[in-house]
This record gives C-alpha cells, sequence and structure tokens, in this order.
C-alpha cells in the first residue's frame, strides 16, 4: 500500500500560551522519510528583529521526538552567519504535569 508522499501541517499557538511564549502561526510538512520543516511567524506584525519568520528543519525519531535546527527564515541554510540553534521537543503525554 503506498501511502502519502507529504502531510501538510497547518496551525498556531493556543491562547493559553500565547502569554508566555507569543502568539504565532505555524505551516509546514511532513515527508515520507520522517523529515519535517516548519515556519513559524507571529499572529500579529511588528516587534523586534527576531520576532519575524522562524524555519524549524529536522527529523521525526522513535516516532515521537521531533529533533533539529532552527534558524531566522531571513537566513539561509548554506550561511554561516544569522541566528540558529538546534532543539528536541516530544508530545506530553496526557494527564502529565506541567510546570
Amino acid at each position: 500500500m503506498i501511502g502519502p508522499a507529504e502531510i501538510l501541517l497547518l496551525g498556531e499557538t493556543l491562547e493559553d500560551h500565547e502569554e508566555a511564549w507569543g502568539a504565532f502561526r505555524f505551516a509546514g510538512c511532513v515527508r515520507r522519510d520522517g523529515s519535517i520543516l516548519l515556519k513559524r511567524e507571529p499572529k500579529e506584525t511588528g516587534g523586534d528583529e527576531h520576532s519575524g519568520g522562524w524555519i524549524f528543519e529536522g527529523r521525526l525519531c522513535f516516532g515521537t521526538v521531533f529533533v533539529g535546527v532552527w534558524y531566522l527564515s531571513a537566513s539561509w541554510v548554506g550561511s554561516s552567519s544569522g541566528i540558529r540553534g538546534i532543539f528536541s521537543m516530544q508530545k506530553r503525554a496526557s494527564g502529565s504535569i506541567s510546570w
């Protein structure tokens, strides 16, 4: 059986999280090989130079963990300048305590 080649993702931060983390919209895709590309942009325009679009690029590991690199969308992958870093995220199990 042949499945989809890509899954498109669209979303935004929940209102409960916007005060602490900011209000963002997300768009991206998950490819069959497990690679993931997400672009995060603020819901509102304005703010400092770093509040613009960010790219999160990585892979799904162990079926539950998204790991990769992030950078400003104004930067390009091959550039040695710009703000960038690494990340790891995993969905919290339902019923777990939030600190």
